[in-house]
């Protein structure tokens, strides 16, 4: 609020003192600031609301997700162990055993006789 003092002196000894006073109210100077600051709590509430709400759904999702998953590994190790039980004898090979020996390669066989 500003505060306008004028004085006048004159050669006579009578002072005159005077106060002006104007009151000058200009609006709108705290109005935007409290709209930022409100749509601030406004914003940070429903972020918070949608944090909570995707916690909580989620925890239920991932219990189902994980016993899902759970299965599927268990049923991957069955796999597996069927897989190792029969293959188990086949990586096994005889170490004294000597090599085949070589192929003689076939006579030919005699010509028929000839039909008379």
């Amino acid at each position: 609020m500003p505060i306008e003092r004028r004085i006048t002196t004159t050669e006579t000894p009578v002072t005159t003192d005077r106060t002006v006073i104007r009151d000058e109210r200009r609006g709108g100077g705290h109005g935007f600031l409290y709209f930022i600051v409100g749509a601030l709590v406004v914003a940070i509430g429903a972020m918070g609301y949608i944090y909570y709400e995707n916690r909580r759904t989620q925890t239920a999702s991932q219990t189902q997700t994980e016993q899902k998953l759970n299965s599927i590994g268990d049923a991957a190790n069955k796999l597996g162990d069927t897989v190792r039980e029969a293959t188990r004898g086949a990586d096994q090979r005889p170490q004294n055993q000597p090599a085949p020996q070589p192929v003689q390669p076939a006579q030919p066989a005699e010509p028929a006789p000839a039909p008379q």
